[in-house]
């Protein structure tokens, strides 16, 4: 996106290694890559409800996203780490905190990542079925 200059010029210039920009590729793809991957960024503002944060969850990986309502919702009571929205500056020292983090601790990582893993299980079709059976017998029983 916009983005990608400055993004590509912040790898370079931090030195940054295994950092790789795709580009758009495909849902297939999409879901391949999440699978092969330790961590999961995301530091919208926006897409509260992020299909690719379950996504995130389901193929394992450990997760650094926004304290915001609609991820923590989707966490629960996973284990994941935060970033600093405070301003620009927190937000960025957060980020290369956390990421530290995981990639200094294999081990608190991949526990993170179970711990996520375990928590999506509420995301799969027969509990979201079973939710939304018991949602609509509430709303269409209760008088």
């Amino acid at each position: 996106g916009s983005e990608y200059n400055k993004l590509k010029k912040f790898v370079s210039i931090n030195g940054l290694k295994n950092v790789k920009f795709f580009g758009k590729i495909s849902r297939n793809e999409t879901l391949n890559l999440m699978q092969s991957s330790n961590i999961y960024v995301s530091t919208s503002l926006k897409d509260l409800t992020s299909t690719s944060l379950v996504e995130a969850m389901i193929s394992g990986c450990a997760i650094i996203t926004t304290p915001l309502p609609g991820f923590k919702d989707a966490i629960g009571d996973a284990k994941s780490l935060y970033v600093n929205l405070e301003s620009k500056k927190d937000l960025i020292n957060s980020l290369s905190h956390n990421l530290s983090i995981y990639i200094n601790d294999p081990l608190l990582r991949e526990d993170y990542a179970q711990s996520t893993f375990k928590e999506s299980i509420k995301f799969n079709h027969e509990n979201v079925s079973k939710t939304l059976e018991r949602f609509y017998k509430k709303i269409l029983f209760t008088k």
